[in-house]
C-alpha cells in the first residue's frame, strides 16, 4: 500500500511539474498546429491527401521540441489528431497519424540533443547535422501507412507517391520554418529584426515573381524560375540565415499560390509538377541557408581575429609602457648618479674638498629621490588630483632649475607673456618635469649641432591665453627637425643619433595627463618649435 501511495505521489509531482513547465507550451503548440495546419491546406495543391508542400506546424513543432525538450509531444499529438479529424478521417486513423507525428518530433529532438547541435545554429556543422536528421522518413512513412491501412490510399503506387510528397514537405518545412523559429526562440534574432527581414524579402521577391510570371506568360519560358536563384543568394549573403529562411518560405508560398491557380513554371499541360517544385525550392533553400551561415562564420571569425589582434596590441602597448617607464626613470636619474659617482671618485682620491663633495652628493641624491617620485606620478597614467597652478610660475621655476645648464652652454632665453598670472588645473611636479626635458633637449641639440659655439644660441618661451585654452610655445635656434621627421605635427621619436626619445615621451605623457596636446614644428628662430595647448583653469564669464 505504501509503495502504491509513493508511486501516486511521484506521478502527481511529475504531472504538476509538467503542467507548470511544458503544459502551457503544449497547449499553445496544439492550437498552432491545428490553425496553421488548415492555413497550409489552403495554399496546397491537392494532388494527394494531407501533403502540402509547406506544412508549417511540423517546423514549429520541431523547433519547440529542440528548444524546450521532448516533453511538448502531447501538443503535437493533440494538434495533429484534431487537424486530421476535422478533415473527416476515421478516429483510429487520426489517432495513428497523431501518434506517429508526435513520435517523429520526439525522435528528431532526441537526435539533435545527442549530436550536440547548437539550437542557435551558429555553425555550418549544426545546420548540416540538422538537415541530415530531418531527412529521416519515419513520420511520413508511418502517417501514410496509417492512411493505407485505413483505406484512404487505394494502391501501392499512390502510397509511394503520397509518402514521397509528405516526406519532401516535412523536410522542406523543417529546413525553413525550424531554423527561423530557433533563431527567434534562442533570442539570436529579435522579432523586429525578423520583421525587417520579411519586409526586405518582400521588396526583392515580389518584383522577381512578377517578372517571372510576365516572362513565362508572354514568351512561354518555363525555366524562368531560375531568376529566383540570384535573388535568394543575394538575400542570404546580405541579411543572413533568418532572411534566407524567410525568402524560402515566401518563395514556396508564391509558387504554391500560382500553381494552385494553374499558372506559373510548375504548371504545364494541365498538370501541377509538385515534385519539381519541391526539389527546386528545397535545393535553393539549402543553398541559401548554408551560404548565409558560412558568411556569418567568416564574419565572426574575422571579428574574433580582430579582437585578438586588439588584445595582443594592448598587451604589447602595456609592456612597452612599462619598459618606457623604467627607461625614463633611468634616463632621468642617470645625470645625478653620474655626478654622485664622479664626486665620490674625486673625494676618494683627495682631489676635492671632502665637505663640498659630500654636499654635492647629498644634493644630487635628493634630486634622484625627487625625480623618482615625479616619475611615479607621471607613469601611473591615471587622473591625478589636480589643483590650481600658476603656469607662469611653473615656467619660471623650471628656468631657475635649469639656469646652470643654460648658462654653461651660453644660451640666451627670452620670455613672452609671463608678466601676469595664468591659472590652470594641473600637477606642478609633472609640468616642471616636462618643461625641464624640453629645455634640456634644446641644450643637448645645441651641443651636438654646434659644439664650438660658433652660432647664436637662443631659446624663446611664450605663453598666450584665448577662449579657455592656454598655449605655451618653446622655440630655439638650433638645428631643427630633419626632413621627414614631422608628420601632421607629430614626431614619434628622437632626432639625435644617440637619443632614446624618452624625453619627448615624458613630455607627451605629462601633457596628456593634463588633457592637453603637443605639436611639433619649425620656429621663426630657425630651429624647432614645440607647442603645448592646455585647458585654462580660470573661470570664463
Amino acid at each position: 500500500m505504501e509503495r502504491i501511495l509513493t508511486s501516486v505521489r511521484r506521478k502527481g509531482v511529475f504531472l504538476r511539474d509538467w503542467v507548470s513547465t511544458q503544459g502551457l507550451r503544449s497547449l499553445v503548440l496544439a492550437v498552432l498546429f491545428f490553425l496553421l495546419g488548415h492555413a497550409s491546406f489552403l495554399v496546397s495543391v491537392q494532388n494527394v491527401m494531407v501533403s502540402p508542400v509547406l506544412f508549417a506546424p511540423v517546423g514549429i513543432a520541431l523547433a519547440m521540441a529542440i528548444r524546450y525538450g521532448k516533453g511538448i509531444w502531447p501538443g503535437v499529438f493533440v494538434g495533429q489528431f484534431f487537424l486530421v479529424l476535422s478533415r473527416d478521417l476515421p478516429v483510429l486513423t487520426c489517432f495513428s497519424i497523431g501518434a506517429t507525428e508526435s513520435m517523429d518530433v520526439v525522435l528528431v529532438a532526441v537526435l539533435v540533443r545527442r549530436l550536440g547541435i547548437d539550437p542557435q545554429l551558429k555553425r555550418a556543422k549544426d545546420l548540416g547535422l540538422l538537415f541530415l536528421i530531418v531527412l529521416e522518413p519515419f513520420g511520413s512513412l508511418s502517417g501514410n501507412l496509417a492512411l493505407y491501412l485505413g483505406g484512404m490510399i487505394a494502391n501501392t503506387p499512390e502510397f509511394v507517391r503520397s509518402t514521397t510528397f509528405w516526406w519532401l514537405g516535412n523536410v522542406m518545412t523543417q529546413m525553413t520554418v525550424t531554423p527561423l523559429l530557433l533563431l527567434a526562440l534562442t533570442r539570436r534574432k529579435r522579432y523586429p529584426e525578423l520583421a525587417d527581414d520579411l519586409l526586405r524579402n518582400l521588396l526583392l521577391l515580389l518584383p522577381t515573381t512578377l517578372i517571372s510570371y510576365f516572362l513565362n506568360q508572354r514568351f512561354d519560358f518555363p525555366s524562368i524560375w531560375i531568376i529566383y536563384v540570384p535573388a535568394v543568394v543575394l538575400i542570404a549573403i546580405w541579411r543572413g540565415l533568418a532572411a534566407a529562411c524567410i525568402s524560402s518560405i515566401l518563395l514556396a508560398t508564391f509558387a504554391l499560390y500560382i500553381t494552385n491557380r494553374s499558372m506559373g513554371p510548375f504548371f504545364s499541360n494541365g498538370q501541377a509538377h509538385i515534385l519539381d517544385m519541391n526539389v527546386f525550392i528545397l535545393g535553393l533553400t539549402i543553398t541559401g541557408e548554408f551560404l548565409a551561415i558560412m558568411m556569418e562564420q567568416i564574419s565572426q571569425q574575422n571579428l574574433t581575429e580582430k579582437k585578438l589582434e586588439i588584445q595582443y596590441r594592448k598587451k604589447l602597448e602595456e609592456k612597452l609602457q612599462s619598459s618606457l617607464a623604467a627607461s625614463a626613470i633611468a634616463h632621468e636619474i642617470n645625470q645625478p648618479l653620474s655626478l654622485i659617482l664622479l664626486e665620490s671618485h674625486m673625494a676618494l682620491e683627495r682631489k676635492v674638498d671632502m665637505r663640498r663633495a659630500i654636499e654635492i652628493i647629498a644634493s644630487e641624491a635628493k634630486r634622484v629621490v625627487r625625480t623618482i617620485d615625479k616619475m611615479k606620478a607621471l607613469m601611473r597614467n591615471v587622473e591625478t588630483a589636480h589643483v590650481s597652478v600658476d603656469l607662469t610660475n611653473v615656467v619660471r621655476s623650471t628656468l631657475l632649475y635649469t639656469k646652470g645648464l643654460v648658462l654653461r652652454n651660453a644660451i640666451e632665453v627670452s620670455l613672452t607673456g609671463l608678466e601676469k598670472q595664468i591659472l590652470i588645473e594641473g600637477d606642478e611636479a609633472q609640468l616642471q618635469l616636462a618643461f625641464t626635458n624640453l629645455i634640456r633637449n634644446s641644450v643637448e641639440a645645441f651641443a651636438y649641432w654646434d659644439p664650438l659655439e660658433e652660432r647664436p644660441r637662443k631659446i624663446s618661451i611664450s605663453v598666450s591665453q584665448t577662449q579657455g585654452m592656454v598655449e605655451l610655445t618653446f622655440a630655439d635656434s638650433g638645428p631643427g627637425w630633419p626632413d621627414g621627421k614631422i608628420k601632421n605635427g607629430i614626431i614619434p621619436y628622437t632626432t639625435k643619433s644617440t637619443g632614446s626619445g624618452l624625453g619627448l615621451f615624458i613630455v607627451r605623457t605629462a601633457i596628456e595627463n593634463h588633457h592637453g596636446t603637443v605639436t611639433f614644428g619649425s620656429s621663426s628662430l630657425g630651429g624647432t618649435e614645440i607647442k603645448i595647448t592646455l585647458p585654462s583653469g580660470e573661470p570664463s564669464f
